[in-house]
């Protein structure tokens, strides 16, 4: 069912059989969707449960068209080698989230898109929160950067009461205030223009460290250094990346890098 609801979903068009809803990622078939679909599989309605048991066809079609219109390859995932299938990109730090998967069919329908093998839906059978796991353990502390900002919840959800420690050396870092730009390609020109100012990429240059929210924009930021003659190195969720993740993290730092 998901590959054919895949099929049926290439054929839809946007605003004409679906709408999309970017903010809250969600679609809607129109009145005119549901009907072209009910044709097309030869059903009364997608939401009548087939006599094999198998489920209704509305939230497989749904899925599909979501698949196609709300999720981007080396955005929010990435094909995994060897067949294992697809892999669930954080927004916030651009690496794979090992055994995360998508829920209620949406996983299956992505695979279906990328033409792989799809695997069997898993079922939810019992949930626990952070706070409680790690509640369990007799012994908890921890380190972090950013733990002064928390210190009041840390106390209160765990009874940990955070210590700051202070740096061996003065701060020689200078904050500066933000900008913001227009456009995503406007801030990318800015950020090469100021690594290229600094001298990064030169045995006399300050080394740079770029984050990027996605596989795409990190690629592009390093296909833009190469244009102005900085070799840079990528480490972002893709396996062939990630796999040098220690040699590239041991070398930051260093002068060229």
């Amino acid at each position: 069912k998901y590959r054919a609801a895949d099929t049926l979903a290439e054929n839809l068009r946007d605003g004409v059989h679906y709408t999309v809803d970017l903010k809250n990622k969600a679609v809607t078939l129109t009145d005119r969707g549901y009907k072209d679909c009910e044709r097309a599989l030869g059903v009364a309605s997608l939401f009548e449960e087939p006599a094999d048991a198998s489920g209704a066809w509305a939230p497989f079609i749904l899925n599909a068209v979501k698949a196609r219109e709300l999720f981007k390859r080396d955005v929010e995932y990435t094909v995994l080698p060897d067949g294992a299938g697809v892999g669930i990109i954080d927004s916030f730090t651009g690496r794979v989230l090992d055994g995360r998967r998508w829920s209620d069919g949406l996983h299956q329908s992505i695979e279906a898109r990328e033409g792989i093998e799809v695997s069997e839906q898993s079922k939810v059978i019992a949930k626990v929160t952070y706070q409680s796991l790690f509640r369990q353990f007799k012994r908890l502390s921890g380190m972090t950067g950013t733990a002064m900002s928390d210190a009041a919840e840390l106390e209160f959800t765990y009874g940990l009461k955070v210590t700051p420690v202070p740096p061996a050396l003065p701060i020689a870092r200078r904050d500066y205030p933000d900008v913001a730009f227009k456009t995503r390609d406007a801030a990318n020109r800015a950020l090469v223009k100021e690594v290229v100012n600094v001298g990064g990429g030169t045995d006399g240059g300050r080394p740079c460290l770029i984050g990027t929210t996605s596989v795409v924009q990190s690629e592009a930021i390093v296909a833009a250094l190469e244009a102005e003659g900085i070799e840079a190195e990528l480490l972002n969720a893709l396996p062939e990346n990630a796999a040098r993740e220690g040699e590239i993290v041991a070398q930051a730092g260093r002068p060229g890098v």
